[in-house]
């Protein structure tokens, strides 16, 4: 039996399970044979993105792909039909692991004995290969995601390193490579009112001269110092009963030393209404530093040249990748990227950089006091 063969056989299976994500623009289809992983998948997306059973779904959305999940019978035979090699920043999280790739199909592995995942070049579909019913929640996401965000790139969007509120009727970006204080900030506003965006990355895009804020599905990864000095988060969590609605479905709510709470979980957390609407256009971009020494938070204008080179610096996260499955040429996203951060730099707003203590309150007051100034 060849790879084709398997390929045809899960293409005629009848799947238990089936849903469409979709971002409003473009959307995949995810049909996999565990329920459980149905309902990983629609927690992870939920108040993100639309999810919708496929029995409901009447969107007009661009169908970019489909993602088969399958515990699959043979497996260790079918792994055998790959040679694979060791490949470094292989993942969406820059992870080494195991490549095969041939004029048909792209297939990548952290773990043979566990799982494969097959890209199909010509069919553009995905299949994710187990051995078990173990769930992979973050894989899961990022296979969704994945051509999403792709094409997001290719519809002149640029994605962040950044998290992203609105506050006081204001929205802001906070752009910054890892240790800068992106998720704090936005949580300590959350604390007084603000409404989430984007928390690690969020979707920068122009219409009509104007820049806009888009969501990027992601877990809140904050600090443990964060949840500690954040009376909300520290209150929630310290009740165990509400650590499983925090947390993604089967996973450990602390991650590398980080606690990832689900998107979904915020408005139990800070409130009912402390998630923004989607596409919001974009008033400030300020640049956070957190010194936690600080007596006094400080906030001072950029230039348009200053913002403009620190923006740059955001554009390739250390952390994460995008198209790491072959949805689109590295070259031709590369240049759509080149094209819209040129765009972007034409309509810049105000830029600030913000260095503060990480203390939510004085947080609180800083940028109400700056918004109040601005107003004035």
């Amino acid at each position: 039996m060849t790879l084709n063969d398997v390929i045809r056989k899960i293409r005629k299976e009848s799947f238990a399970c089936s849903l469409y994500a979709t971002d409003g623009c473009n959307t995949v289809k995810f049909v996999t044979d565990n329920q459980n992983e149905y309902f990983a998948v629609e927690q992870y997306f939920n108040t993100i993105w639309d999810i919708w059973e496929s029995k409901d779904f009447l969107g007009s959305e661009l169908l970019l792909t489909r993602i088969i999940s399958l515990k699959l019978e043979h497996y260790d035979e079918t792994v055998s039909m790959f040679h694979f090699r060791p490949q470094n920043d292989l993942f969406y999280d820059r992870t080494s692991g195991f490549l095969y790739n041939d004029d048909l199909f792209y297939v990548v592995t952290k773990n043979p004995s566990d799982n494969i995942t097959i890209f199909d070049k010509r069919r553009r579909e995905v299949y994710f290969l187990r051995s078990s019913d173990k769930v992979d929640t973050i894989h899961l996401s990022q296979l969704i995601k994945d051509p999403i965000n792709s094409q997001r790139l290719m519809q002149n969007a640029i994605l962040l390193h950044s998290s992203s509120c609105v506050f006081e009727g204001k929205s802001f970006l906070f752009p910054a490579q890892k240790g800068a204080g992106k998720s704090t900030i936005v949580t300590s506003l959350l604390s007084y009112g603000g409404k989430y965006i984007g928390n690690d990355s969020s979707f920068v895009f122009v219409k009509g001269k104007r820049l806009f804020l888009s969501k990027n599905p992601h877990c809140l990864r904050l600090g443990l110092e964060t949840v500690e000095h954040n009376d909300n988060l520290k209150e929630y969590l310290a009740n165990t009963a509400n650590i499983s609605q925090s947390k993604m479905l089967y996973a450990e709510l602390v991650i590398s030393g980080k606690v990832q709470i689900v998107p979904s979980a915020l408005k139990h957390i800070f409130g009912d209404s402390s998630i923004a609407k989607d596409m919001c256009p974009l008033d400030y971009i300020v640049f956070p530093k957190l010194s936690v020494d600080k007596q006094y938070n400080t906030i001072r204008p950029l230039s348009r040249e200053e913002g403009i080179e620190k923006l740059a610096g955001c554009i390739k996260d250390s952390d994460h990748k995008v198209n790491w499955l072959p949805f689109n040429e590295i070259g031709d996203l590369e240049q759509a990227t080149n094209q819209a951060f040129h765009e972007i730099c034409e309509n810049l707003p105000s830029c600030y950089a913000i260095e503060y203590n990480g203390n939510p309150l004085e947080v609180y007051h800083s940028m109400e006091n700056f918004i109040n100034n601005e107003r004035n």
